[in-house]
């Protein structure tokens, strides 16, 4: 009898200690966290001009993290813009100007998740281009033989900007111009050799209009 009851405990003691250490009986996996809601963050997005080519990144966050498509709706479409799932921009050349403009774009991702958000911007009409003479210079200036003359322009606008010319300049002034990332600037330099009046006019055009800037030289 007492060594029924013996190999009976003996047998309990084993069975129970193999039920602790079972793997099936190890701690529960940690519950994972739930992924965070697809989220659009960019808040706010640059202003257009129509006619000028425009880029824009929306930033995302959240979801499954591996983006599916990103979207615009159909007006914005209509106007030019266009989106890129790979770098998540918004680019394109605005076809009119709008003084009020929405952009709905929406983003999903791989697990269904979706995200949409209305932009507003202005999209504005083009700007003639603008002409400045330093600000040394005058529009009317008084010059002398023998003494040597020098001004500058700069010209900036909407691209592609052309830049010509009318009329003459006093003997012995040279024009000259170099390009740059506005536009260009032009210089009028040189030593007069000969006295009298004359006249010479900047044009300066693009999609928004022409500007013009006109010398009028008085050689004494």
């Amino acid at each position: 009898m007492k060594r029924s009851l013996l190999v009976r405990s003996v047998r309990l003691v084993m069975l129970l200690a193999a039920f602790f250490v079972s793997p099936s009986a190890a701690a529960p996996a940690p519950l994972r966290r739930p992924a965070r809601p697809l989220t659009i963050t960019t808040t706010s997005l640059p202003n257009a001009t129509m006619g000028v080519p425009y880029d824009a990144t929306i930033s995302v966050s959240g979801g499954s993290g591996n983006y599916t498509s990103c979207n615009i709706n159909a007006a914005s479409i209509s106007n030019g813009f266009k989106t890129d799932l790979r770098t998540l921009k918004i680019t394109g050349t605005p076809k009119q100007a709008v003084r009020s403009f929405t952009i709905r774009v929406t983003v999903k991702d791989s697990a269904g998740a979706s995200a949409t958000r209305d932009f507003r911007i202005r999209i504005d009409a083009p700007q003639p281009p603008r002409i400045v003479l330093s600000g040394t210079s005058s529009s009317s200036p008084t010059l002398y033989v023998g003494k040597g003359y020098n001004a500058s322009f700069t010209v900036s606008g909407m691209k592609p900007l052309s830049i010509t010319r009318s009329g003459s300049l006093p003997p012995g002034l040279q024009y000259s111009s170099r390009a740059t990332s506005d536009g260009a600037m032009a210089t009028i330099s040189g030593v007069p050799t000969k006295k009298g009046s004359w006249s010479y006019t900047l044009i300066a055009k693009n999609s928004g209009g022409t500007t013009t800037r006109t010398l009028r030289f008085l050689v004494k």
